[in-house]
């Protein structure tokens, strides 16, 4: 039976009259109509959470706030990093620092809670974001790194579903081999795209929550998997992710894609997964996914959507990428791709199918 924990930060803020707002980097030229209600003014850090004598604090990047508030919270033994879309701030736990937090601005929204490091030591993991995915699709997901890639541990970060409860969500994503589900409420604003002048400078929560993830929950974690619901991940020797990193000796991998069509090729198949086997040619590829390990990932490592900086490609690995499976959100994918593309079946996901005895 599957540990379901149920997680919510505790945020950092400032309020919307406060003289300390975060200023939008893109210049009024390039922003589109909607970037200003889309941006993230107020927050601070996504979460404060306690983790092994300290306080950590993960969030956007601090911007024009970074010296005001560096100065009032920072301590000696403090560590600050940069991470170009995100930060993360370590600081010595104390009543002092606390107390800052708490009675200074901007304003902290509950108690400290303690980091969930422990339940995923040794773990093999896997992290998503997800908005109203159907649950057929997150339980065959579920179901497939549990059985391909010895997944025990999963954290999903549930952004805004309004299609179903977090209650429901758990209960799609427990399935039999699983031991530890966490579903973390994250409520925050994706942030403004690139726009028509792709100016993509001010997306921040997705890569804050790559480092949040780290942080929290994966620390003493055997493997980090970064995949979305419509994303399945193949290592070609049929091994799981974590041994495959282990064995190779890398501290983590990038790897490519290839898409597959939303042209059906069994419609009646029980797994959705199963009912898009035709991988394109000549399509556009897709851009790369990543995972680590965190014993030997080095701390200032920039995790990013589609890179960590200095880990090369590797070859063994690939994934496919569902354009039926997929909400639409940012644009419709099950559309047929522009240019020359020729459909055949899959036999390298088909055999990681049977393999995950799906």
């Amino acid at each position: 039976m599957t540990e379901v924990v149920h997680d919510r930060p505790n945020p950092l803020t400032t309020s919307e009259s406060s003289k300390m707002k975060r200023k939008p980097p893109r210049p009024a030229r390039f922003r589109q109509e909607t970037y200003l209600d889309e941006f993230d003014f107020t927050t601070v850090a996504y979460d404060v959470f306690q983790a092994e004598g300290n306080l950590e604090l993960v969030g956007p990047p601090l911007l024009n706030m970074r010296r005001r508030f560096l100065t009032q919270v920072k301590s000696k033994g403090s560590k600050y990093i940069d991470r170009r879309k995100a930060y993360s701030l370590r600081i010595p736990d104390s009543d002092e620092i606390r107390d800052r937090l708490v009675n200074g601005e901007p304003d902290l929204a509950g108690p400290f809670e303690s980091s969930l490091t422990e339940m995923f030591r040794g773990r093999n993991v896997i992290a998503t974001m997800q908005k109203n995915n159907d649950l057929e699709w997150i339980k065959y997901w579920a179901k497939y790194y549990v059985n391909a890639h010895e997944v025990t541990g999963i954290v999903i970060y549930n952004n805004n579903t309004t299609a179903y409860s977090a209650a429901e969500l758990a209960e799609a994503a427990s399935v039999p081999g699983l031991e530890l589900l966490v579903v973390v409420e994250w409520p925050f604003k994706r942030g403004p795209g690139g726009g028509p002048h792709a100016k993509w400078d001010s997306d921040f929560q997705q890569f804050a929550s790559f480092e949040h993830a780290r942080r929290k929950y994966f620390r003493h974690a055997r493997s980090v998997i970064n995949a979305d619901i419509d994303e399945l991940v193949i290592v070609s020797s049929g091994l799981s992710m974590g041994d495959h990193l282990e064995r190779s000796g890398k501290a983590a991998a990038v790897y490519g894609g290839r898409w597959m069509s939303a042209v059906e090729s069994d419609g009646s198949a029980e797994n959705p997964y199963r009912k898009y086997l035709f991988v394109e040619s000549g399509s556009k590829p897709c851009a790369t996914k990543w995972s680590y390990r965190p014993s030997a990932l080095p701390e200032d490592a920039v995790l990013e959507v589609h890179s960590i900086r200095d880990i090369e490609l590797d070859e063994d690995i690939s994934y496919r990428h569902f354009r039926g499976i997929n909400t639409g959100w940012k644009y419709d994918r099950t559309r047929p791709p522009a240019g020359d593309v020729t459909l055949a079946h899959d036999d390298v996901l088909d055999a990681a199918l049977e393999r995950a005895q799906l």
